[in-house]
């Protein structure tokens, strides 16, 4: 959410004046002190998360806070790039799917990853919904999205919403009978013995 407002409120200053706004736009525009204290506050927050994370999740989302840091400054000072490498959305699609798995790192195994990456496809598709929705809102800004490089991408998000459909489903019915994947180790019973003195009652009985 801290970069989602930050990305936010540096597009809602970038409009020339007298430009068509989005309605987010327009509504950043006009509450920008309390977006800013809604960046600060997150900011807070993630502080605090922060400090009661394990090391491997910390390592995880500083690497995914220098990948989402370089999409912010791509984004904010040379959009044009995205005209020749058009990943913009991809991009965007892949942080926030990542960023939802930074948590679950460790619990990550083979039965998971292929649920990742769709969820990973969902999120693009979705990005890559909304630029073509907005496509002529880009235009009338000036912006760069995919649906501003590829002008007829439109008849291809019936095919996009089809395919991981279609691929979700059969990762789903091949797993149906895959046993749960814990995230953490259960905790331990205090009233059950544990090491050498479980073992010998165990031979007793």
């Amino acid at each position: 959410w801290l970069i989602y407002l930050g990305d936010r409120f540096g597009d809602s200053l970038s409009v020339a004046a007298g430009t068509p706004l989005s309605l987010r736009q327009r509504f950043c525009a006009r509450h920008r002190v309390a977006w800013c204290l809604a960046i600060l506050g997150i900011a807070l927050a993630d502080v605090f998360v922060v400090a009661h994370l394990d090391r491997g999740a910390i390592h995880s989302g500083l690497g995914l806070g220098a990948m989402a840091l370089v999409y912010l400054i791509v984004n904010q000072r040379w959009p044009g790039l995205w005209r020749r490498l058009p990943l913009k959305e991809i991009s965007i699609g892949f942080l926030f799917a990542a960023g939802t798995r930074v948590g679950l790192a460790a619990g990550l195994t083979n039965v998971i990853w292929p649920a990742s990456l769709l969820f990973v496809c969902l999120c693009v598709l979705n990005c890559v919904s909304i630029a073509v929705w907005e496509r002529a809102l880009d235009l009338a800004q000036q912006r760069v999205s995919i649906a501003t490089v590829f002008s007829r991408g439109e008849r291809y998000l019936l095919p996009m919403f089809v395919v991981p459909t279609h691929v979700s489903l059969s990762v789903v019915l091949s797993q149906s009978d895959a046993a749960p994947v814990p995230l953490a180790a259960p905790a331990a019973d205090p009233r059950r013995p544990r090491g050498p003195l479980r073992s010998a009652r165990s031979e007793r009985g």
